[in-house]
């Protein structure tokens, strides 16, 4: 979850063209990762330690419940990868018009 706060904070101080993608994905992926650590790991360590204890109709509202909002879960970090391979396939573009032209592309300043 770090990791994904700091890299939308370098995004969000960037100015490069592909800054949008970068954004996108950081934001999905600060998401991804909030939800997983916020609800989706607490949810199950709780359901581990003590689901023992729980009625069957318990067990069948959590499980609905918990597979229900992964899929919104993975969507989001599928939609945070697209977006972050698309910055990635952006950042490049400069560079590699460059050399088809001959030409050495400055280093961006990020």
């Amino acid at each position: 979850a770090l990791l994904a706060v700091i890299n939308l904070v370098v995004a969000w101080r960037s100015d490069t063209a592909y800054r949008f993608w970068w954004l996108a994905a950081g934001v999905a992926m600060t998401v991804y990762a909030l939800a997983s650590y916020g609800y989706f790991v607490p949810q199950m360590l709780s359901f581990q330690s003590g689901g023992e204890g729980w009625t069957a109709s318990q067990i069948e509202t959590f499980v609905t419940w918990w597979t229900g909002l992964n899929y919104v879960r993975m969507t989001v970090g599928a939609i945070g990868w697209l977006c972050a391979l698309r910055a990635l396939s952006l950042s490049g573009t400069g560079r590699r018009a460059a050399r088809l032209a001959g030409v050495s592309a400055p280093v961006p300043q990020d």
